[in-house]
């Protein structure tokens, strides 16, 4: 797993000792969450620091992938892709220790990234048993599930973002092509309506990126990279980070 200086994008150093690391997110304080997929673990790493400082233990789970920290409650969600015969679910560990709690859905088979909005709503992506895109909402401080009709058609999952204003979902064949992109939406009640779309020229595969400041952080599995572009515009790149093996997940840490 590697760090760098953000915005400058100069690589500051390595975090070592991780055997399958995926998904990643950041809390509030800016402490650090790496998801290791092979062992079902997550670990905390405090902002800057390379000596972990926290583990939480998902036992059932398979296939671990994403994860993101509740802005208002400090509760961890991880995704879980799930197994052979479909499983796909999210651990919600309650202010991100002890032993979580998880939930599934009959409509997805395959969960793969998750997000909080603002107000503590939690919203994870996947496909169903027809492999069509869905997503799904926990509406904070209730115990209700739903899954969010979206008018825009999503050829694949990607990351699951709070930009501020919207829920960003990427897609990473969109328009059916190999380009990604990044829809914006206004979720009301159990709909969901498109606002815009930032479109990553160059891209082929993007999965888990990330909003900050006007800037959107995007590995790109299929190209080896990870892209900076100006968000929501999108377009062309604005700085380019090479030498990475499928890469698949970006966090920023801000220290508070």
């Amino acid at each position: 797993m590697n760090v760098y200086a953000y915005p400058a994008g100069t690589k500051v150093r390595a975090l070592t000792g991780l055997s399958d690391p995926t998904g990643v997110c950041a809390d509030p304080t800016g402490a650090v969450w790496i998801v290791e997929s092979r062992i079902s673990e997550i670990i905390k790493f405090a902002h800057g620091g390379t000596k972990r400082i926290a583990m939480l233990k998902t036992m059932g789970a398979q296939r671990l992938i994403d994860c993101a920290v509740d802005p208002v409650t400090g509760d961890l969600a991880v995704t879980d892709l799930g197994g052979a015969a479909g499983k796909g679910a999210v651990w919600v560990f309650k202010d991100a220790r002890g032993t979580p709690k998880e939930h599934q859905l009959p409509q997805i088979l395959e969960a793969f990234f998750c997000g909080y909005d603002g107000s503590g709503d939690l919203f994870f992506d996947g496909l169903n048993k027809s492999y069509g895109f869905e997503l799904a909402e926990h509406v904070a401080r209730s115990s209700k599930f739903q899954i969010v009709n979206l008018n825009q058609t999503i050829g694949f999952p990607g990351g699951v973002r709070w930009d501020g204003q919207h829920l960003a979902i990427g897609d990473q064949a969109y328009q059916n092509t190999h380009t990604s992109a990044i829809y914006q939406f206004d979720v009301v009640g159990s709909t969901g309506s498109v606002k815009g779309t930032t479109v990553l020229d160059t891209s082929c595969d993007v999965l888990g990126f990330t909003v900050n400041s006007g800037t959107v952080v995007a590995p790109d599995g299929c190209r080896n990279n990870v892209k900076f572009y100006d968000y929501p515009a999108g377009g062309t790149p604005t700085k380019t980070l090479s030498g990475f093996q499928y890469p698949v997940a970006a966090a920023v840490s801000i220290a508070r």
